[in-house]
């Protein structure tokens, strides 16, 4: 009988973790659905793959991990569509990236986008202006991603 005891707490613990990665992929999905991305849906799937917010966070708690960084999105909104410039200046910032001459002096929004541009990770307008869809966001973060895996493959012994 004791035996039961103890495979109560690990369905418990699968579950809730089945509960989170289900929570994930609806977050992704909605996000991947928005013609215009939210800033709230970004940076939850930012914050969360640079590990900076749980996957089991909602995006209100991703928001208001983000407001509460000093990097320039305390005047945001949650609903405020996401520019190309802010969303690659919330990566490089996120994932500790270094820029270019140009965005070590100057960091921010401009400079991140011109950065993304010439790192490849942007395909077509590349104005830091340009708003974003949900694929668009889901993308780029995927070419970040895959860059950040490659070089950390190649610093591996």
């Amino acid at each position: 009988m004791r035996n039961y005891r103890l495979w109560i707490p690990a369905f418990v613990l699968l579950g809730s973790a089945l509960a989170a990665w289900g929570q994930s992929n609806q977050i992704i999905d909605a996000l991947l659905a928005e013609e215009k991305a939210s800033l709230g849906s970004a940076a939850y799937l930012v914050l969360s793959a640079a590990e900076l917010v749980d996957q089991s966070a909602t995006p209100e708690q991703a928001f208001a991990e983000l407001q509460a960084k000093p990097w320039g999105f305390d005047k945001s909104g949650i609903d405020d569509e996401v520019k190309l410039g802010a969303f690659a200046h919330l990566v490089m910032k996120a994932f500790e990236m270094r820029g270019g001459v140009f965005y070590t002096l100057f960091p921010g929004k401009r400079y991140a986008a011109r950065e993304f541009a010439w790192r490849d990770f942007v395909q077509g307008n590349t104005s830091p202006g340009r708003t974003l869809s949900g694929r668009d966001v889901t993308h780029i973060l995927g070419r970040v991603l895959e860059s950040l895996g490659q070089r950390e493959e190649e610093v591996a012994p």
